[in-house]
């Protein structure tokens, strides 16, 4: 569980796992993109995107629902204006954690080649593809780096907050 001095270690495991898998998913598609189809990254990466994205949307539900059993005892946000773009900056996050895989599971649900995650079935291919599922694929990618953005964002507080603030900010997550 939370406390109100820092976050348990249910939290922490949720914040770093999902760190490392959204800038491993994010830093490996740019790299495949820019490298090419053909490249080493790329074939790397193509067979795990939609596997490891699947997870990361399993994850982040998880995390808000742990986050929400752990409301009364999670540590307080900074007050005022700085507190105010604290708690927006998060709701981005978690938006853009929900958002980016969502479009991708529509795009998997709508296309022609389905989705199969760690060997499970999740959606069969389809003959023909559903247009209006289709459609909002496009942002998957740029809502992408927009959260890379925020990520890099958020790892640039929490070293303001340690070398600027010298609060104890970064170690609530930290342990």
């Amino acid at each position: 569980m939370d406390y109100p001095t820092r976050y348990g270690l249910v939290s922490r495991l949720f914040h770093w796992t999902m760190a490392a898998l959204l800038l491993f998913q994010i830093l490996g598609m740019l790299a495949s993109n820019a490298l090419g189809r053909e490249s080493a990254v790329a074939q790397f990466m193509a067979p795990i995107h939609q596997p490891l994205g699947a997870s990361l949307f399993v994850l982040v539900l998880l995390r808000l629902l742990w986050a929400a059993l752990n409301a009364r005892r999670r540590p307080a946000q900074e007050a005022g204006a700085m507190g105010v773009l604290a708690k927006a900056g998060h709701g981005l996050l978690y938006l853009l954690m929900l958002a980016v895989p969502a479009v991708a599971l529509l795009r998997a649900w709508g296309g022609t080649r389905g989705l199969e995650v760690f060997g499970l079935q999740v959606f069969a291919p389809r003959e023909v593809a559903v247009d209006w599922a289709m459609a909002p694929a496009a942002a998957h990618g740029p809502l992408s780096l927009l959260l890379l953005l925020l990520i890099l964002g958020h790892a640039g507080a929490a070293v303001w907050h340690r070398r600027v603030k010298q609060d104890d900010v970064m170690a609530r997550m930290v342990g």
